[in-house]
């Protein structure tokens, strides 16, 4: 299951990211000026009561936690990360990680550029199945009415075709951006996609420094 399509992350509204095959390469670009650490923007709550910062502090890895945003080079003990080859472009990149050795997920990065992978930074998780959970939110298992009691009402929400056989209702909470697909993403958010029977699909956090 590790190796997913890309075309969740070009399609949902939020960024979400599916894996794709292929060795981990450097970046492509170089750029002398960027952060050496993520910067968390501190009014996350939207007018739902959802707030983005507890949603990133969420996060559930079969079992291990994570918090984002946070510097490939910082990443908490027993997690490492490699760099994973992918089209996208503008210091957005992915990079596969580990714990304790083993591969667990592909995440979305920024301030990726060859030579800095290390300032890299995670903004974006994508999960699909129950071993995680984003903001206590788990697919396969939660119903729209379980993800309603955990986050409250969304800040918006939509259909979408994800491709031609899936079919998916899309509850957004955040800002989902205006900026998707190969050139990266400008959102804030957590996305989720729930199938005809209004069980959760997937579940995204996308936090991208503004």
């Amino acid at each position: 299951k590790m190796e997913k399509k890309l075309l969740p992350f070009i399609l949902l509204s939020c960024c979400s990211i599916g894996t794709i095959s292929g060795c981990g390469v450097k970046g492509k670009q170089t750029d002398d000026n960027i952060s050496n650490s993520a910067t968390i923007v501190s009014d996350n709550t939207v007018s739902s009561g959802f707030d983005l910062d507890l949603a990133a502090e969420q996060i559930s890895i079969k079992g291990n936690s994570l918090k984002i945003p946070v510097q490939l080079s910082n990443l908490p003990e027993n997690w490492r990360y490699e760099i994973k080859e992918s089209p996208f472009t503008n210091g957005f990149g992915l990079a596969r990680l580990f714990y304790n050795d083993e591969e667990v997920i592909t995440a979305g990065i920024m301030n990726f550029y060859e030579g800095k992978e290390g300032k890299s930074v995670i903004y974006n998780i994508y999960i699909d199945d129950d071993s995680s959970s984003i903001a206590n939110i788990i697919p396969q298992k939660d119903t729209r009415d379980d993800v309603l009691r955990k986050l409250g009402e969304p800040t918006s929400e939509h259909e979408e075709d994800i491709s031609e056989t899936i079919h998916s209702h899309i509850l957004v909470y955040g800002d989902k951006g205006t900026i998707s697909g190969i050139n990266g993403s400008d959102a804030q958010c957590v996305t989720v996609s729930l199938n005809t029977d209004n069980i959760v699909n997937s579940v995204s956090i996308s936090y991208v420094s503004k």
